[in-house]
């Protein structure tokens, strides 16, 4: 049985979902909100239901997206996390810059002026092993999940899998084999 054949898919264009700050900031509301402005580039979206398609339509969130795309909670929670980090290191290196003044530094900001980050992202780290260890989830898996067993992305990535593997077997059979060999090449050993 085809899962493909069943799906009636509804692809549009949309927003890009709104970023969402589920975390308090220690900066100043008026200096964090200066990097906290939504993007609104279009995204191509492709959906199984008319309800999940009007309300992407209407704008979702980062969280909301992540639900709608089945995501695990724990790397919801791991995206907000990594969003407070780059935040507290974009406003340090900007306060160090220009001050404490919000109107200074959201001047300089919208000028795409150049400041001095430090910041060492721990998505960084995930990504490659993400891609290493779930080939099929488009998702950056957090660190609970990148262990061992059987985790809420090793089990959606499974998911993938199968439905790759039966709407396009060779497409599958290619890509797995490719994977074993990044994993292969990057750890020295499969996993």
């Amino acid at each position: 049985m085809c899962l493909l054949r069943q799906a009636h898919l509804i692809a549009f264009v949309a927003r890009v979902p709104e970023p969402v700050c589920t975390w308090e900031s220690p900066h100043p509301v008026e200096i964090a909100s200066i990097f906290r402005s939504g993007l609104e580039s279009p995204a191509v979206w492709v959906c199984r239901n008319e309800d999940d398609a009007n309300t992407i339509k209407k704008g979702v969130n980062q969280i909301a997206a992540g639900q709608l795309l089945g995501y695990p909670a724990c790397c919801i929670d791991a995206l907000q996390q990594d969003n407070a980090d780059l935040e507290d290191a974009l406003v340090r290196g900007w306060t160090r810059q220009f001050g404490y003044d919000p109107e200074r530094i959201a001047q300089a900001w919208h000028e795409d002026r150049k400041v001095r980050i430090e910041f060492e992202p721990k998505a960084a780290h995930r990504v490659p092993r993400t891609f290493a260890s779930f080939p099929f989830v488009q998702h950056n898996a957090c660190e609970s999940c990148l262990g061992h067993g059987d985790t809420p992305t090793a089990a959606l990535n499974s998911v993938y899998r199968n439905l790759v593997a039966e709407s396009d077997p060779a497409l599958c059979d290619y890509w797995l084999p490719s994977q074993a060999f990044k994993k292969k090449t990057s750890k020295g050993q499969l996993r």
